[in-house]
């Protein structure tokens, strides 16, 4: 683990904010990569010197927003229904591979016959 600060400790600040913007991005879209050790590295190197804290805390922060945002815009713009794997499994052609990768629609909150909710059309 020692290697580890040792080499951190001669990576530029920029670089460094730039790795943890992106980092803490990709992991809040939903790839299983764990924060804890950049953020406990970035804390180790704010206290050395290395990184200002406050500046670690507001990059982290727009990390994990700008994932949010990006998350919610996708959710607000892509028709779920249209995702969902079909009924019928497609006995030709490409479709028929794409229904094992296609998640099925949960409807375990649901009872049997409520409908989808409708959202309102995007203006």
């Amino acid at each position: 683990m020692s290697g580890l600060f040792v080499w951190a400790q001669h990576l530029p600040a920029s670089g460094l904010y730039a790795f943890i913007l992106a980092w803490l991005f990709v992991e809040s879209t939903g790839f299983p990569i764990s924060d804890e050790p950049l953020l406990l590295l970035a804390g180790y190197l704010g206290h050395r010197g290395q990184l200002n804290l406050a500046a670690t805390i507001a990059v982290a922060l727009a990390g994990k927003v700008s994932a949010s945002c990006v998350a919610f815009w996708l959710g607000r713009r892509i028709d779920l229904l249209s995702l969902a794997r079909p009924a019928a499994r497609p006995a030709q052609g490409f479709e028929r591979w794409l229904y094992y990768l296609r998640p099925t629609t949960a409807r375990c909150a649901c009872p049997s016959s409520a409908s989808w909710p409708r959202r309102p059309p995007a203006r």
